[in-house]
């Protein structure tokens, strides 16, 4: 995997963050390498792992849904790829808990 394939995964992420069978599986075999491949030359490029990345856009963007359109969670996880409401609920007291620190 070169720099330019990171790149490439990292576009990919911006643009289908919503898809809710997105995993680092499939990730992986959309971009024709392995699951650890994808992971570790991802982290080593940005910082953080592929699932890390998505699931902090997904948070972030149903925060700025709410913050918008004053949403509740219940109105908001399906926008953003989550399957249910207490997995986004988790998601975000995550992200909370993480950026408090």
């Amino acid at each position: 995997m070169t720099f330019a394939s990171e790149w490439l995964v990292r576009v990919y992420l911006n643009e289908h963050y919503r898809d809710a069978t997105l995993s680092n599986q499939y990730l992986a075999a959309h971009f024709h390498v392995t699951a650890r491949t994808l992971r570790n030359h991802f982290k080593r490029e940005y910082g953080t792992t592929p699932h890390q990345y998505y699931s902090r856009l997904r948070v972030t963007h149903g925060l700025a849904l709410m913050q918008q359109y004053h949403y509740t969670t219940r109105q908001v996880y399906d926008k953003i790829g989550y399957g249910d409401e207490s997995s986004f609920r988790y998601a975000l007291k995550q992200f909370r808990k993480n950026k408090a620190q």
